[in-house]
């Protein structure tokens, strides 16, 4: 933490961001009748969405000076990774059983883009600092400290989801009775 703060923190906010949606998005799938083959299209499609970006941020990253990355590349990426993410994520709160497999594809490639524009800083910034023995110790720390919060962010959105569905419940519970005309057959 003290040799790459700023490192440490974006790598645990990507991890609470991806680990989510990785992890509940093939929940969502099978509540929904969704196929495996649309499924694994949609995680395809973040997956390569993020290839995409990756590589040409990366190989600018090795052309110019580190210093000159990380302070202006970085920024306007991370503002547009994170614009991108919050498009896709907005998307994905449209998804419904009537729709073709094109929201799903289009909102994984736009997450993807949006991710690796904040990966790539994230990984220039967390490893400039860090002495050249230390690399491979870096690494391990770097995913160790994206897995815990994907680990985070898995654990609060169930929390809320479950929540949410406990208000919901409750809050539909208050308002049925027998004596409610509506789908009621006694009082047909």
């Amino acid at each position: 933490f003290a040799v790459a703060p700023v490192g440490v923190m974006g790598c645990i906010a990507v991890g609470l961001a991806n680990g989510a949606v990785w992890t509940l998005a093939p929940i969502y799938a099978h509540d929904h009748h969704m196929t495996k083959g649309l499924l694994a299209l949609f995680m395809n499609a973040f997956t390569l969405g993020g290839a995409f970006i990756q590589i040409p941020v990366g190989r600018l990253s090795d052309h110019m000076d580190r210093r000159h990355i990380i302070a202006g590349v970085s920024v306007l990426a991370a503002c547009v990774g994170l614009a991108l993410t919050a498009f896709s994520l907005w998307q994905m709160t449209h998804f419904s059983l009537l729709m073709n497999t094109w929201p799903v594809i289009s909102s994984g490639v736009i997450q993807g883009l949006g991710v690796g524009l904040v990966y790539v800083p994230l990984s220039t910034v967390a490893f400039t600092t860090p002495p050249a023995h230390l690399r491979n110790e870096g690494t391990a720390f770097f995913n160790l400290l994206r897995n815990v919060g994907s680990s985070i962010g898995i654990s609060v959105v169930m929390f809320l989801l479950t929540q949410n569905t406990q208000r919901l419940h409750a809050t539909l519970a208050e308002h049925v009775t027998p004596y409610n005309d509506t789908d009621n057959p006694a009082a047909m």
